[in-house]
């Protein structure tokens, strides 16, 4: 199901409406695209080219309402029941809607960022929590707040987990900002990685979030963060660290210390475990035990 918003959420980005409104009134689901309307009730004009054209083709897919900017002249013989919402700027518009949905919806915000293999670890933390919470997942092609933002709008009313994944590499300040995360895994950087990039994960976290790094790179153990930090790894120091480790020709097997229960991936990459590391601490502060989270991962296919 796609997301739902009322009509205060809709005017509280709005300068102007055009219809009758009534108190009721709700849109599930957005698009921006007139071929993408099915399932779809609001459209939004983020192209104001041929919009009469576009516009006929998104209400014959089911739109029942529409945003666009101030100023625009509406389409003539348009339903009486059909809503308009005129905002100063579109994309603007778009952002701060996304953040009252999301303060509106109010789900645990979960973060997970890196250089490399923060696919693998999205992947496993999902097989986890699938069955336990309703899950928004939202994978960033490019750390874009519009992409980001449309995808928030698309998210079920019902959502108690977003999980945002983005690259590392492309800036992540901005990200960090608009989602005030709850939880950040900092997943596998490269080599040469820009520290500083690192840090600005953190910018948008309160002293009460959980940043769960790589405890194995001491350059990042050595920052004054904010957030609570939970260190992951084969180094004893770390919270969670491997105690054994075996493997066979498709699978790892491990341990960690302090949890009395073996886990095992599909896998025969090193990093992969770490990637485990990172989606166990996260599910252990979730509250999900640890036989729950060993039934889920041993399941995961991972691509490599």
């Amino acid at each position: 199901m796609a997301g739902s918003m009322n009509v205060a959420l809709l005017k509280s980005v709005s300068v102007n409406t055009i219809g009758q409104v009534p108190a009721t009134f709700t849109v599930t689901g957005i698009c921006i695209d007139s071929e993408d309307g099915i399932d779809s009730s609001l459209f939004i004009a983020l192209d104001e080219k041929n919009l009469q054209v576009n516009l006929e083709k998104a209400m014959e897919r089911g739109i029942t309402a529409a945003m666009w900017r101030k100023g625009i002249p509406s389409p003539p013989n348009l339903p009486e029941n059909f809503m308009i919402f005129e905002v100063e700027n579109v994309t603007d518009a778009i952002l701060s809607l996304a953040k009252n949905y999301m303060n509106h919806i109010e789900p645990i915000i979960v973060t997970i960022t890196g250089c490399d293999q923060t696919s693998t670890t999205m992947d496993l933390f999902c097989s986890v929590i699938k069955n336990k919470f309703y899950t928004h997942q939202c994978k960033l092609r490019e750390n874009n707040l519009l992409e980001l933002s449309l995808s928030i709008l698309d998210m079920d009313r019902r959502t108690d987990i977003f999980i945002c994944e983005y690259n590392l590499e492309q800036g992540v300040q901005h990200i960090s900002e608009f989602l005030h995360p709850s939880f950040t895994i900092v997943a596998n950087v490269s080599k040469n990685y820009d520290i500083q990039k690192v840090i600005d994960v953190e910018t948008g976290m309160k002293a009460s979030s959980v940043l769960i790094l790589d405890g194995d790179d001491e350059n990042l153990l050595n920052l004054d963060w904010i957030a609570d930090v939970v260190s992951c790894g084969f180094g004893e120091s770390n919270l969670f660290h491997v105690t054994t480790m075996s493997q066979t020709d498709q699978e790892i097997h491990f341990e960690l210390a302090g949890v009395h229960m073996p886990f095992t991936i599909q896998s025969r990459s090193k990093a992969d475990v770490k990637c485990a590391l990172f989606s166990i601490a996260l599910c252990v502060h979730l509250g999900i035990l640890a036989d729950e989270i060993s039934n889920a991962i041993k399941d995961v296919i991972i691509e490599n």
